[in-house]
């Protein structure tokens, strides 16, 4: 591996860590600051999200009546040139916003980033599902 791609890989993993902290803390213009704008969420079962506004409304409704606390528990990255695919499983509580019960999820997932202009690396495609009987 290259020294480079080890520099991306550090990238990813910051932009990753960025996302989980906006998710946590219902931020959705931190959400928003990760995503390419031709960004496609794939959340179960929902259709796709697709470009910036679209992502915007979801997760500002989402936000509106939910809070989270996702964690990734194993991550892989693997760098090809200037996209980047990583592998994630993970853990989540999900709660109403104005309070209620916990809900409790894990699962794994897949993110697609795509470099930038400016050598920075943001989330182009996002789809996860749970290990969990529905």
């Amino acid at each position: 591996m290259t020294d480079r791609s080890e520099g991306d890989i550090q990238r990813v993993h910051r932009t990753t860590a960025a996302l989980l902290s906006a998710v946590n803390s219902s931020d959705r213009d931190a959400v928003l600051a990760v995503w390419c704008d031709d960004g496609v969420l794939m959340p179960p079962h929902r259709r796709s999200v697709r470009g910036r506004s679209e992502i915007a409304e979801y997760f500002g409704r989402l936000f509106e009546q939910r809070r989270f606390r996702f964690d990734f528990t194993a991550s892989q990255i693997e760098v090809d040139r200037d996209m980047a695919i990583e592998r994630v499983e993970y853990t989540a509580s999900a709660w109403p916003a104005k309070g209620g019960a916990e809900v409790r999820d894990a699962g794994k997932g897949v993110h697609v980033y795509r470099r930038q202009a400016d050598g920075s690396w943001k989330l182009a495609m996002d789809i996860w599902n749970s290990d969990w009987p529905a």
